[in-house]
């Protein structure tokens, strides 16, 4: 029996493949109200079609605190008359969207609408921590929180991300999660710990509370995070 041998045919060399041609539009600048300043250190929270900014501080480093709302569907700007317990002037801070299911504070049984969690910043003397606020968007209102827990030291330009937790069905529920507070600087300018923070909105108050734990693994956190208000 013979066997022929065939030379194998060596690999042909990639070629490189054109680029998709992606359809681009350039959006004109669009510019602040008038009622608002230009500033550094703000936060930026989407919502919908919306974008969501708190605080930041003037060309001066004057701290500033006022909530400006960009409609990206129509590229225009507003100003929210915001009420309630408004949180002092900060740069510097973080801030996350979370979904609240509403029951109190004028929301409906079981609705779930957006709301914005600041936390953290300073003014020109003072690291502001000691106080967590939630903006309503819809309503222009500022609540105050009820802190609980191992709470984060008083800190700034840190990082706040929003982890969805799985619900008990499986997948992510959005209106279950925490906050997770990374780094930053405290008030003698100092690195804070390398520990991570997890600050979790409660259920059952009459008022809106935050409970934090500190290194947690969020998988196995038996607190309930329905969030409600």
């Amino acid at each position: 029996m013979c066997l022929k041998l065939t030379t194998p045919t060596p690999p042909q060399p990639l070629q490189p493949q054109p680029l998709p041609t992606l359809p681009t539009t350039y959006l004109p600048p669009t510019y602040l109200p008038t009622s608002a300043v230009g500033r550094f250190g703000h936060c930026g929270v989407a919502i919908g079609t919306k974008v969501v900014y708190t605080g930041g501080a003037t060309a001066k480093a004057h701290p500033w605190l006022d909530t400006c709302v960009l409609e990206t569907a129509s590229w225009t700007w507003t100003t929210l008359k915001t009420h309630g317990v408004v949180p002092s002037c900060r740069t510097g801070h973080s801030a996350v969207r979370v979904v609240v299911k509403g029951g109190g504070g004028g929301g409906k049984v079981g609705q779930a609408t957006d709301k914005v969690l600041v936390f953290g910043g300073r003014d020109r003397d003072t690291i502001r921590s000691e106080h967590t606020h939630l903006l309503d968007p819809e309503t222009s209102e500022w609540v105050v929180l009820e802190n609980g827990g191992h709470l984060p030291a008083a800190r700034f330009s840190h990082t706040g991300t929003m982890v969805p937790l799985a619900s008990g069905r499986g997948g992510a529920d959005p209106a279950r999660g925490a906050m997770v507070v990374v780094g930053g600087l405290t008030r003698h300018r100092t690195f804070c710990s390398r520990t991570a923070h997890s600050l979790f909105l409660s259920t059952g108050a009459s008022r809106p509370s935050l409970f934090a734990l500190e290194n947690a693994n969020l998988l196995s956190v038996s607190v309930s995070l329905s969030l409600s208000l």
